[in-house]
């Protein structure tokens, strides 16, 4: 590993992937498929679950990235919170105050679920703030997934997953071949 600029190289790398986070643009597409659903998606105007998906697009990679370093043995001189600081370093403006706060509640809204993955975590937590129920109930019958809810899961999953690649694709372009041994004589 190149211990050199770790901790620079990874500001880059977090200050990149926010970039594309907020380059993001499917909001609408992704309320569509979520109304086709659940109806209840409908009732959310385009520009509160826009807010609403992009702290927790935020806050999943955020959950992500702590993991990675860990994975990578990256979890050295705070490396841990660079994504983090990125991120908030983000809000700076006034006209972010409010998405500055929808993210901080799903970063810390719910840390009785430590167990589940950070993909159903936050969307549940979207699921709650949205006023949406994950499981429908129908009278006194146990409740089923809604189909809704597990789309969601699907799209963070996907998130996840293509941060995650992005982290170990930066991570092994940081490594050195390994050396090879002289052949014993």
């Amino acid at each position: 590993m190149k211990p050199e600029n770790l901790s620079e190289d990874l500001r880059r790398f977090a200050a990149g992937a926010l970039v594309r986070i907020y380059e993001t643009h499917d909001f609408e597409n992704v309320r569509s498929h979520l109304a086709a659903q659940d109806p209840g998606f409908l009732t959310v105007t385009p520009d509160d679950f826009g807010r609403e998906s992009l702290a927790g697009r935020l806050a999943l990679c955020c959950l992500v990235w702590e993991t990675c370093c860990f994975e990578n043995h990256f979890d050295k001189d705070n490396t841990l919170r660079i994504f983090l600081k990125c991120a908030m370093d983000s809000f700076r403006s006034s006209k972010f105050l409010s998405l500055a706060e929808t993210f901080g509640d799903y970063l810390h809204g719910r840390p009785s679920e430590t167990d589940l993955s950070p993909a159903v975590k936050i969307a549940g937590h979207l699921f709650r703030r949205l006023k949406l129920e994950p499981v429908q109930k129908k009278g006194g019958e146990s409740g089923r997934l809604n189909p809704a809810f597990a789309l969601l899961v699907e799209v963070f999953e996907g998130i996840r997953a293509s941060f995650e690649n992005e982290f170990q694709n930066f991570s092994d372009s940081r490594k050195f071949p390994e050396p090879r041994q002289k052949p014993s004589s």
